[in-house]
């Protein structure tokens, strides 16, 4: 069994004005087909309105029908803002041509680049190895640990003037190794 609605005066005025309505709503969306769905839309919005407030006085028919005409335009604003963000979601991105394609593995220049990056590590490492061992410790301490320089003073039994100046040595020492590695004189 399907219940009848009373005829509303808001549904009346959709009915007297459907093709109106469809044409108004495919000027703003471009499209009859999604006007005609758009329509039927704001009939279901209109008769769950309908249904919902049967005891509120009937607007006069001038009303009725820009109201009609208010909700149509807000469910075809919807309906544009949806599709203005599936098509931002789906939209296909710019290919690459000279781009390598994607394969299930690390790519030739990821191998290349993790090679290079080891290599540079190992002659930063071997830089740091070939530090006196206090030299070593106060550049770590204050590269890594981010220890100050007074407080390394104290542990190392120098003078603050002494632990920059081993901070620097280390980092000349390090610069070096990775220009060397780079090719550079």
């Amino acid at each position: 069994m399907s219940a009848q609605l009373s005829p509303s005066p808001l549904l009346k005025a959709f009915q007297d004005s459907y093709q109106e309505l469809v044409r108004f709503i495919a000027r703003r969306t471009g499209s009859t087909h999604d006007a005609r769905e758009l329509a039927h839309d704001t009939w279901v919005r209109l008769a769950e309105r309908a249904e919902t407030r049967e005891t509120e006085p009937a607007p006069h028919e001038g009303a009725a029908r820009a109201y009609v005409y208010a909700v149509a335009e807000n469910i075809a604003i919807d309906h544009l803002r949806r599709r203005q963000r599936s098509a931002e979601r789906f939209s296909p991105v710019a290919v690459d041509i000279e781009a390598e394609p994607p394969s299930h593995g690390p790519s030739a220049r990821d191998v290349a680049d993790g090679v290079a990056h080891r290599q540079a590590l190992d002659a930063v490492d071997a830089a740091l190895r070939a530090l006196p061992p206090r030299s070593r410790d106060i550049f770590l301490a204050d590269r890594l640990e981010g220890a100050c320089h007074a407080e390394l003073a104290l542990r190392h039994g120098v003078s603050v003037k002494t632990v920059e100046r081993e901070v620097m040595r280390a980092l000349d020492s390090v610069e070096a190794a990775l220009h060397r590695w780079r090719g550079e004189a």
